[in-house]
């Protein structure tokens, strides 16, 4: 019985220690956890094998010991020798079988790696010769600069030796040893703003030399009429590819305007070769380029607003007599009363004051009336 009881208690203890095993296990074709799976521990063919050769010695053990001890006592001990059989027997088929209850482990995931990539750091090695080191920081000068890029996985002795090989290209010493020489390194710092200020700085493109090039910007800064490069701007006639395709009715009026106002007396009064004049205009008015490239707008208009005989009428023609100018458009006449209308209400005119003062007031300010002239003694004599 004791021997019995000790296969018993071993049998149990390995399938725990077996079912524990499978639990704590960490291999990737484990069970899952959240599976409720029965699961049955069953031994290979020489695990049974091995196990009913050991029970078989057993068995022939305890008959010997039965025999020995059927022989003493048959008829008192053949009841108890069946009822252990029978014990035996249920015992023998616990221990074949030890069901174990246990959850089926999930699937362990691959971990993805947390460790980022190496990157590429860029180094700035700068080097100052043994003279420079004796002057003072100001006036060392500048150092001889070397670029350097090495990965960020690299460890210290491959920097190391890369300045090394920088240091004997640029200062060619006789002995090469990283003590002899002073290395300090510095991180620029990067600043982070939460409201980061942009400056846009938009700068016009040099100007071409098209007819309708403006350059009154020019003059009125005060600058040349040269470029960037210091080439002066073109003065020669534009082609007619470069003059663009709404200024060629215009310059055509323009040449018809020159040709009709022709100054009859050159080198007169009006100082012009051009001038305008009529009967009701005799004096002559000098036309500038202004004057016909603002005449000749005006009569690519219509008829209503200058013709080659009629100027407009605007303010480069105000000195002009206004029977000989064209009439002013509606539109026109309208803002010059509201004009005149606004100057008139921005004037301020004097308020009359009327002042009255009783006769009384005018004594205030009149002689006192002479005095009655002294009578002489004996005029007075007489009177009495």
């Amino acid at each position: 019985m004791p021997i019995r009881s000790s296969a018993r208690n071993i049998s149990a203890s390995i399938a725990n220690l077996a079912a524990s095993d499978l639990l704590n296990s960490d291999d990737e074709n484990q069970m899952d956890i959240d599976a409720d799976v029965d699961v049955t521990l069953v031994q290979s063919d020489d695990e049974d094998h091995d196990g009913k050769s050991g029970a078989g010695d057993e068995q022939e053990d305890e008959e010997e010991e039965e025999a020995s001890e059927d022989e003493e006592d048959d008829s008192e001990d053949g009841d108890e020798v069946e009822e252990d059989k029978e014990g035996d027997k249920d015992e023998e088929e616990e221990e074949e079988e030890v069901v174990v209850g246990m959850k089926r482990k999930r699937k362990a995931s691959a971990k993805k790696s947390d460790k980022p990539s190496p990157s590429e750091i860029e180094y700035k090695v700068c080097m100052f010769t043994a003279k420079q080191m004796k002057k003072a920081k100001s006036s060392r000068g500048h150092p001889i600069t070397e670029i350097l890029n090495l990965s960020s996985d690299k460890p210290w002795s491959t920097l190391e030796s890369n300045i090394l090989t920088k240091i004997q290209l640029a200062l060619q010493p006789s002995v090469l040893r990283f003590s002899d020489y002073s290395i300090t390194f510095t991180v620029p710092p990067l600043l982070i703003k939460n409201n980061p200020n942009v400056k846009i700085i938009v700068e016009p493109k040099e100007a071409t030399n098209k007819e309708n090039e403006d350059s009154s910007d020019d003059d009125k800064d005060g600058t040349s009429a040269k470029g960037k490069k210091g080439k002066k701007r073109s003065t020669k006639v534009p082609k007619a590819r470069d003059i663009l395709p709404a200024n060629v009715a215009l310059n055509a009026k323009i040449d018809e305007l020159r040709e009709k106002w022709i100054c009859p007396t050159p080198g007169g009064p009006c100082g012009s070769a051009h001038c305008f004049f009529t009967e009701t205009q005799p004096e002559h008015f000098p036309l500038s380029h202004d004057h016909f490239q603002s005449w000749a707008a005006a009569a690519l208009k219509g008829k209503a607003f200058a013709d080659l005989a009629t100027p407009p009428n605007n303010e480069l023609f105000d000195q002009v007599a206004r029977g000989a100018r064209a009439a002013q458009s509606p539109l026109l006449k309208r803002r010059l009363e509201l004009h005149e209308q606004a100057v008139r209400k921005s004037t301020p005119v004097a308020p009359q004051v009327h002042v009255n003062f009783p006769p009384e007031f005018a004594n205030l300010f009149r002689p006192p009336p002479p005095a009655p002239p002294r009578c002489c003694p004996k005029c007075l004599y007489r009177s009495t």
